[in-house]
């Protein structure tokens, strides 16, 4: 690969050719897309070349799992099982860390710290809302799959005693790494370990339950897990998870072939609640994770 510099100089017919060639290299290999893709130069990875990438890493990942007799159905229990294996890496790189992602309708790197706060606009809206309406009172959330308890810092360090935070998760690993990881930041979190499907928590004890692409893993489940959402619910809902009707064809692809959960509008529609928001957020976690905003106003 030519220089950066010699690169940036080139036209983009230039580009689009030494790109070609290059990519041709790691055809006959496709786990060589990843390599190829590590290589380029931001200015390089336009949004086509960077998703016909990614095609190419999704398709060729998925034929190695059918050649390899593996199960391509995804369910709760396989999701338990990796999160078990969890070490504070996830937390690590929220510190330390950035990624090259859809920002703004262009690849670019932006750090992870960045992107929580991006995920966290629409949720701190929602807080604020419910706080200039408590009358001194805590707004009290519930965070569904808390997992690493990033929100959970977020949260607390902004609000302090304005909110009493509870969070629930699958895993107790993962639990106990945030625990460790964060310290004084969850002094005051309530960190339960609890499915979605089955919370032992009172009707309509919450302000605000908030997920973060904790349901994408649920495809066959959601259904349940978003009955005991309504069920525990007093106020609102929002939904920060990837939708299918947000994607391009290959945030699509990777939805389908990873058997994530397609059909969460669908799912919301049909319980006949108040929608008052559902837009695609302008910056992504994973670039072929088509995050959406969604927000449900309950008792309006």
């Amino acid at each position: 690969m030519a220089a950066t510099g010699k690169f940036e100089r080139l036209k983009f017919s230039q580009k689009f050719q030494l790109l070609a060639s290059k990519a041709l290299q790691y055809w006959k290999d496709d786990r060589g897309f990843g390599q190829f893709e590590q290589m380029l130069p931001i200015d390089g990875l336009n949004r086509y070349v960077f998703f016909r990438i990614r095609e190419h890493r999704l398709l060729g990942r998925h034929m190695r799992r059918l050649r390899n007799g593996e199960n391509l159905r995804f369910t709760n229990s396989d999701s338990l099982e990796a999160y078990e294996a969890y070490d504070d890496q996830e937390q690590r790189d929220y510190v330390n860390k950035s990624v090259k992602t859809l920002h703004n309708g262009k690849i670019a790197r932006v750090p992870f710290r960045n992107i929580r706060e991006i995920y966290l606009e629409e949720i701190y809206r929602q807080i604020d809302g419910l706080i200039s309406s408590a009358n001194g009172k805590p707004v009290r959330i519930l965070e569904v799959g808390c997992g690493n308890c990033i929100n959970a810092k977020c949260l607390l360090d902004r609000y302090g005693s304005q909110i009493d935070y509870t969070g629930i998760d699958i895993s107790p690993k993962r639990l106990e790494v945030a625990r460790s990881f964060w310290g004084q930041h969850l002094q005051k979190a309530q960190l339960l370990n609890m499915s979605a499907t089955e919370m032992e928590l009172p009707d309509s004890s919450f302000d605000l339950v908030f997920t973060m692409h904790v349901l994408e893993q649920m495809t066959y489940t959601v259904g349940e897990a978003l009955d005991e959402i309504f069920r525990v619910a007093a106020d609102r809902i929002v939904l920060i998870e990837p939708t299918y009707e947000f994607g391009n064809s290959v945030q699509k692809l990777k939805l389908t072939l990873n058997d994530q959960l397609r059909t969460l509008l669908p799912e919301i529609r049909k319980r006949n609640v108040s929608l008052v928001k559902s837009y695609p957020l302008n910056t992504l976690a994973n670039p072929t994770n088509p995050s959406g905003a969604h927000v449900i106003q309950l008792n309006c």
